[in-house]
């Protein structure tokens, strides 16, 4: 099973998305996507985005209103971590 590709994963909302792709929303069925984590001193976003793009369901053509936020820390070492976006699955699917 490939992950969906980085440059898929976007931040804009799905509203745009659509009227920027002269698709309707009614085209998609979104299905929510969430990785919540903890990493340690060394964490980089690229792997935390790895981790999210395995939660993306695999006949996802996009993600849109992709956020990563970062939370204070659960111990001394581990800070917390929140991904999450909408996953839009072509209804032709």
């Amino acid at each position: 099973m490939a992950a969906l590709d980085s440059s898929k994963i976007l931040t804009i909302s799905a509203r745009d998305f659509c009227e920027m792709n002269n698709k309707k929303l009614s085209d998609y069925v979104p299905v929510g996507v969430h990785f919540e984590g903890t990493g340690g001193p060394g964490s980089r976003e690229e792997t935390l985005l790895e981790f999210f793009q395995a939660q993306v369901p695999e006949n996802a053509a996009f993600v849109v209103n992709y956020q990563l936020s970062v939370g204070g820390f659960t111990d001394v070492r581990h800070r917390h971590y929140v991904a999450a976006g909408t996953a839009l699955i072509p209804k032709d699917e």
